[in-house]
């Protein structure tokens, strides 16, 4: 594979950071990349696993914070704190992760995401 371009580089970094830039609303943008340099060896994998990474954080957060609402529902402060905890550190492994892919992608080294690379990279 050819060295990636600085144009394919902030493609494939964009992917990723997207995340922490726009929260769930970007997930559009590595869907976009991925199909717009589907022939790209280097932008594709990159937006593949950033996608896939932010739909599994979404769902997971999203979990969490369901359980965040039903313990406020509860009318018991104490474990509204605690699933509000829950939730503030659950939402830290998804920034770091797109973090540091970020920064591979920036450094035109491939990137995977923890607990879903093998099953990104086995799928089309």
């Amino acid at each position: 594979m050819n060295q990636p371009t600085l144009a394919q580089r902030l493609a494939a970094a964009a992917a990723h950071a997207s995340w922490i830039v726009s929260g769930v609303g970007a997930l559009w943008l590595p869907a976009l990349f991925w199909v717009v340099f589907r022939n790209n060896d280097f932008v594709r994998p990159h937006a593949k696993q950033a996608l896939a990474w932010q739909l599994f954080s979404l769902a997971f957060v999203g979990v969490i914070g369901v359980g965040t609402v039903l313990a406020g529902l509860a009318d018991n402060d104490d474990d509204l704190m605690i699933a509000a905890a829950i939730l503030c550190i659950a939402i830290i492994p998804s920034v770091i992760f797109a973090f540091f892919g970020t920064i591979k992608a920036l450094a035109s080294e491939p990137y995977g995401y923890p607990i879903l690379k093998r099953f990104v990279e086995s799928g089309t």
